[in-house]
């Protein structure tokens, strides 16, 4: 549920930065139980997150899509007790092996995956989805006769328990902006 009760600024169209359709095709995912310490949060923008404090010796994991296959939506609505605000997010797995399979099969057992997805675009910025209550999957399919996918496994990840639209993160050292760098230093490396 929202909280935010007071409009306290002007919304005007940033030329500089103009959005731009889709993600970056690298997704980093983690749990937020048994991988999650905490966030740390900007001190004035309240909707920025500027750590992902991970738990001693965790790392964030890599999932790679191709061109669009990597989706994030919102979607929001008024309730008997306020409104309410659900991350939906699309992965598409274009590898079918054995190690990918666990993996599915391990997101498809948790309901505490957290991602961090930059947009795409002229100064794009790192997005957190998930980060309240976390996702689980809604739907996983896989069809081996679609032109489209050709067999890939897809799967439809949603989180209800979000009280905000996705925080950006935007990490510094000595006050320089070092997002990208700070998020490969928390991704696991290439087995």
């Amino acid at each position: 549920m929202l909280c935010l009760t007071k409009i306290t600024r002007n919304a005007k169209t940033n030329c500089n930065r103009k959005l731009a359709r889709g993600l970056t095709t690298r997704v980093q995912v983690f749990m937020l139980d048994d991988q999650l310490d905490n966030f740390t949060f900007d001190s004035t923008e309240t909707n920025v997150v500027t750590a992902i404090n991970l738990k001693s010796g965790e790392k964030t994991f890599v999932i790679e899509g191709a061109g669009f296959s990597n989706q994030a939506t919102l979607n929001g609505s008024s309730g008997d007790y306020g409104f309410s605000i659900s991350h939906g997010f699309r992965l598409i797995f274009f590898d079918d092996s054995p190690a990918i399979k666990r993996l599915v099969e391990a997101m498809c057992s948790r309901n505490d995956v957290a991602i961090a997805a930059k947009k795409k675009g002229k100064g794009a910025k790192w997005e957190g989805y998930g980060f309240n209550g976390g996702f689980k999957v809604n739907n996983l399919s896989g069809d081996t006769s679609d032109e489209a996918t050709k067999g890939a496994i897809v799967l439809e990840l949603i989180a209800n328990d979000e009280d905000a639209l996705p925080y950006t993160i935007i990490h510094k050292t000595s006050s320089v902006e070092d997002t990208d760098t700070y998020m490969a230093t928390i991704a696991a490396a290439d087995a």
